[in-house]
């Protein structure tokens, strides 16, 4: 959440202030471009930005005037001097401004009388171009999501195992497959990975043969044009675990390496962190995902113990960051509550739908701390109610696992 300065708040309280905003898009050179202060016209019409608990996170709808003069933000204009590989050049090689994947920011001040205050441009939205679309009233709209598009549309093409090292390696845990393709550095588990308690590093690369070797203790073994070694490897995880934390920061930079990502920390920009304000205390031993996006398989991750993770805004550090927290969902006092007519101008629309109720929940867990015979965990399940909620729209059941 963005925090208003006292000044600030007092002056949009006392109904004489507005926001006004800037839409930022970075060209092929990574030069951020202001596109409210193009030559002779801002090209802004509308800006929309929202989000709720049951999106991964910030979206933007933003409706830009399409032509002016000789400038058109339609990608599909080849000639426009905006759409070069630096705006305005003329010696530059077609590039659109305005297209899918560059990444866009908005930023928002208040004006106080219709003059700009003091108050300094804050990042109300960072994230990249998902679609854009023409129409025939001269304006050209884009959608965007947030900083988890960058993992949202990356996949795990393999089914990894993580949180199986005995100190949690960078990277994910490959599960040996016969004729496979496999680098330098890639490490690989065995079939029956609890067969001799380790993994192997691959120190000369090729494809796997057609039969899974047999997996030494020491020294190395060749598969087909492979080579794995044990002392290039290590010993599997121990009985303890890893924070959950830790497993989710090595998921995301399994695929976006340390170094490479566009939407980092504000003290690694070039790196996926997981800030955790307050740790779960929940530790994982060996995790293998699915061949699904990797941002999907992080949420259900976190999700298992009911926590969220998502960028969220840090207003002390004044930078968005990918936190996992507790929801704190039996909370009863709002942080935050808007007066209608002088913080809340206006609304689009307002209903309720009572397909969206529940008010009677079954929660259905295994209690490791009780044992069957067979020493498998029992299946147990607590229900909880809400009584005035039942009086009101009848009784509305919904069960989770």
């Amino acid at each position: 959440m963005i925090t208003l300065q006292q000044g600030e708040a007092a002056a949009y309280a006392a109904g004489s202030a507005r926001w006004s905003c800037v839409v930022e898009v970075q060209d092929a050179a990574g030069t951020w471009r202001d596109l409210t202060s193009l030559p002779t016209f801002n090209a802004v019409k509308s800006v929309t930005v929202r989000e709720d608990v049951d999106s991964p996170g910030p979206e933007a709808s933003i409706v830009f005037y399409r032509n002016v003069d000789a400038i058109s933000l339609s990608p599909l204009h080849v000639t426009s001097p905006i759409n070069r590989t630096t705006p305005f050049d003329s010696g530059g090689s077609f590039s659109a401004l305005v297209d899918a994947n560059r990444r866009i920011r908005v930023l928002v001040r208040l004006r106080v009388d219709g003059v700009d205050s003091l108050s300094p441009l804050r990042t109300l939205f960072d994230g990249v171009i998902s679609s854009w679309d023409l129409s025939s009233s001269e304006t050209i709209s884009v959608e965007c999501r947030g900083q988890y598009a960058e993992l949202q549309d990356r996949f795990f093409e393999e089914e990894f195992v993580f949180a199986f090292g005995s100190a949690l390696q960078a990277g994910p845990f490959r599960i040996w497959q016969p004729s496979t393709v496999y680098a330098v550095g890639d490490k690989v588990i065995p079939t029956n990975a609890k067969a001799n308690n380790r993994f192997y590093g691959v120190t000369v690369g090729g494809t796997s043969g057609t039969a899974e070797p047999t997996w030494p203790t020491s020294g190395t073994v060749t598969d087909g044009g492979v080579t794995h070694s044990a002392t290039a490897g290590g010993l599997t995880s121990p009985v303890g675990g890893y924070p959950v934390e830790a497993v989710l920061q090595q998921m995301a930079r399994s695929v976006i390496p340390a170094g490479s990502a566009r939407f980092g920390d504000f003290d690694a920009p070039t790196d996926i962190v997981v800030f955790t304000p307050t740790s779960p205390g929940w530790a994982i031993n060996v995790f293998q995902v699915r061949r699904e996006n990797v941002w999907n398989e992080m949420i259900a991750l976190a999700q298992q113990i009911g926590w969220d993770l998502r960028w969220r805004y840090d207003d002390g550090e004044s930078a968005w960051r990918l936190t996992l927290r507790d929801p704190n969902r039996g909370k009863l006092v709002p942080d935050r509550v808007f007066v209608f007519g002088s913080e809340v101008r206006d609304y689009e629309s307002l209903g309720l739908r009572i397909a969206d109720v529940r008010n009677v929940i079954r929660v259905v867990y295994s209690d490791s701390g009780a044992l069957d015979p067979q020493g498998r965990p029992r299946r147990k399940s607590v229900v909880v109610s809400d009584a005035p909620s039942i009086a009101r729209f009848g009784r509305r059941y919904m069960e989770v696992g």
